[in-house]
């Protein structure tokens, strides 16, 4: 409850101008972090709300402020079409990942845009490592945002181990 009413207060004081803008266009003094950056700003892009109720919730908006000021290609880019890409098409990416093939699959790793990624060897890693995250007992009651955090965090994992695409995602 006390992060919900933190999250309220932030949204107050956030000016609504803002929200218009993507963070790509705008110089780095003009970034919303709670809006634009962070897991809220990659989630929920289009709905600037959720985006900092999101970022709120999740950290107090630690991660999305600091991630603004240190390193502002994080609030766009390939992190955060990474990221987008799987909370907006989460369940076709999974059944894409469980036929080890798909428009959806295929848009990911364009998305990555890793020269290193050897197309068959990374759809049937990827497959063997979310194989595991679905089986969990766990799976069926996680949230869209915790699942598509999951299969986020499976990608940067399986994409690491290609040579040249350690830093990608």
């Amino acid at each position: 409850m006390k992060k919900l009413c933190v999250a309220v207060a932030l949204l107050t004081a956030l000016p609504v101008a803002s929200f218009a803008k993507d963070a790509s266009e705008m110089p780095k003094d003009e970034i919303n972090p709670f809006t634009q950056c962070g897991i809220g700003g990659a989630i929920f892009a289009k709905v600037p709300v959720a985006a900092a109720i999101s970022n709120v919730i999740w950290d107090l908006g630690l991660t999305a402020s600091s991630s603004s000021i240190t390193s502002p290609s994080t609030c766009h880019g390939r992190k955060f079409d990474t990221a987008k890409l799987i909370i907006e098409t989460l369940p076709e990416m999974e059944k894409d990942i469980a036929m080890g093939n798909g428009e959806y699959l295929t848009a990911l790793k364009e998305t990555i845009s890793c020269d290193g990624i050897v197309s068959a060897k990374f759809d049937s890693e990827l497959r063997a490592s979310y194989t595991n995250v679905v089986a969990s007992t766990s799976y069926q009651s996680k949230s869209d945002v915790q699942r598509a955090s999951d299969m986020y965090n499976n990608v940067r994992n399986v994409t690491a181990s290609f040579d040249g695409c350690q830093a990608v995602l």
